[in-house]
């Protein structure tokens, strides 16, 4: 693990102002991806390997 952080710097991560449109396209074509059956048992399979925890937290504002 890194023991030197951004954080810890102050300094500034800079994003791409089309970075967050990029990653929808990325996520669009991974979702189709996963979906083909040819390879949907093993990339799910692959997801699995790479998720290490979930957590669900609840929003104190929901009805």
């Amino acid at each position: 693990m890194c023991e030197h952080s951004l954080f810890e710097t102050g300094s500034a991560l800079r994003l791409h102002p089309s970075l967050s449109a990029r990653y929808r396209e990325l996520i669009e074509d991974l979702a189709g991806a996963l979906n083909a059956p040819e390879v949907r048992r093993e990339a799910a399979a692959s997801l699995v390997v790479l998720i290490s925890e979930v957590q669900m937290v609840p929003d104190a504002d929901a009805p």
